[in-house]
Parts: structure tokens; C-alpha cells; sequence
């Protein structure tokens, strides 16, 4: 029997290109998500150091964590931004005319058998 988590990759709903991204799914990739920056992080701190920023060509704003700063008000108003342009830009599920039919859920009947 299939696990109801994971998807089966020969799902007539889905798209032939969506199939090779399929693995983005798995939870494997999802908890491991995290490790992109961290490694990231790890090589660009390194070099960074190593290989610090000339200083005749400092913009005004450089200081040694101005980059995170900035870095850090962008993605919180790219964060903050999402709600009021969603409420600007969402539509209707019906907006383009579609009727929506709600499908009708069938809960499966299970049988038990009981050994004694």
C-alpha cells in the first residue's frame, strides 16, 4: 500500500516536466533544506576574509556588517510586503468565470477482522 505522503510519480494530474522535480518533495530534502546557507555561509565567511574588499573602493555605506544589514531589511520587507500584496493582487477563484464543483469526498471503508 503507498504511503499517502509520498506522491506517485506516474499521476496523470501531473505535468511530464513537473516529474523530474518531484524529488524536492521528500521530506529528506525539505529537513535538509537548511544546509544550502549554512554551506554557503561556510565558504563565503573564509573568503571573505581572506580576500577582504579594497578599500579605495568602499561605497560610503561599507562597514564590515553593512552587506548583512542591507541584506537583512530587504528579505524582512520582501517577508512584510506579502500580505498587503496578496490582498492587492489575489483574485476570486472564480474570477475567470469558471464555475467551481467541489468534488465529493469518499471516505474509504475499512474493513477490521479481529483474531481471537
Amino acid at each position: 500500500m503507498a504511503d499517502s505522503k509520498h506522491t506517485d510519480h506516474h499521476d496523470e494530474n501531473v505535468h511530464p516536466f513537473a516529474r523530474k522535480f518531484m524529488f524536492l518533495a521528500d521530506e529528506k530534502v525539505i529537513n535538509g533544506f537548511y544546509l544550502i546557507p549554512v554551506v554557503g555561509l561556510a565558504i563565503t565567511i573564509p573568503l571573505a576574509l581572506y580576500y577582504p574588499f579594497p578599500e579605495n573602493h568602499a561605497a560610503p555605506w561599507d562597514f564590515f556588517p553593512s552587506w548583512a544589514i542591507i541584506g537583512f531589511v530587504a528579505y524582512t520587507l520582501v517577508v512584510l510586503s506579502a500580505k498587503p500584496l496578496f490582498t492587492f493582487l489575489a483574485r476570486k477563484e472564480n474570477y475567470y468565470g469558471e464555475e467551481v464543483v467541489p468534488e465529493d469526498i469518499v471516505e474509504p471503508v475499512v474493513e477490521v477482522h479481529h483474531h481471537d
